[in-house]
């Protein structure tokens, strides 16, 4: 990869992790109880909203009656709020339907979590790892990790990287996600020759891509399989790393 097309490359990357908390923008609708849904607004009528699930755009479309609401929060940050009026049974038994239509499992803005991992390498190597990670919108979030490889031969690694994950729900527990981001790595060499010894170590950047996907157990607990391709400043040093692990959200 040469030195034009690699800051190229950087440039983009910078413009995804920029604009990635924009493009996963929701509408907020707060019901009377205090309930938040995450939606997409598709009609406010006289009476009544309709909308669909901003975890499932695809699904079906949901209606509330406008007695039921309390604020709908649009992303460009305008707001309707809708006066109070007496609410009958029948609307009392759709907001209790329409709590019950949110995914408690689903990724929202804010939600933070931890996560440890084992990460076995090529040529014997076995990495342990542990990582933080923040949603800076309900479809994206931040990650910071780090690696490290026990000596093998003498030769021993780390590895740090900083990666946006877009998320994508394919079901209540599970979530897909590709991501981007940036790594550095660090190489450490001993060598013992008998009538001689020395050590030497080096250090690089990298781009990595990949994808993951989580298996939510719990609200809280979740299960983490990744695999990661780490690019270097060289055409020829390239590598692919797969990693499984534990995850506790906060």
């Amino acid at each position: 990869m040469n030195t034009k097309n690699y800051k190229k490359l950087i440039t983009f990357i910078t413009a995804c992790f920029i604009s990635a908390a924009g493009a996963f923008a929701q509408d907020i609708i707060t019901l009377r109880t205090g309930v938040d849904i995450q939606a997409i607004v598709q009609e406010v009528g006289e009476t009544t909203v309709r909308y669909k699930r901003f975890e499932n755009p695809g699904g079906p479309t949901y209606t509330l009656q406008k007695s039921e609401i309390f604020m709908i929060r649009y992303p460009n940050g305008t707001r309707d709020v809708f006066p109070e009026v007496a609410t009958p049974p029948q609307a009392q038994a759709r907001q209790s339907n329409a709590a019950n239509n949110e995914n408690p499992f689903a990724s929202r803005k804010g939600d933070v979590a931890i996560g440890f991992y084992v990460n076995p390498g090529g040529g014997g190597f076995l990495g342990f790892g542990g990582k933080l990670q923040v949603n800076a919108a309900n479809r994206f979030r931040l990650e910071g990790s780090f690696t490290h490889y026990p000596s093998t031969s003498n030769l021993s690694f780390w590895d740090a990287s900083l990666n946006g994950h877009f998320l994508f729900p394919v079901a209540d527990k599970i979530t897909f996600y590709p991501f981007v981001g940036f790594g550095y790595m660090g190489v450490k060499l001993d060598v013992d020759f008998g009538i001689a010894s020395g050590s030497g170590s080096a250090s690089f950047a990298c781009i990595n891509f990949g994808g993951g996907i989580d298996l939510k157990l719990s609200r809280k607990l979740f299960l983490n399989a990744q695999y990661t391709y780490k690019a270097f400043d060289y055409d020829v040093i390239a590598g692919s790393f797969f990693s499984t692990g534990l995850g506790f959200k906060f």
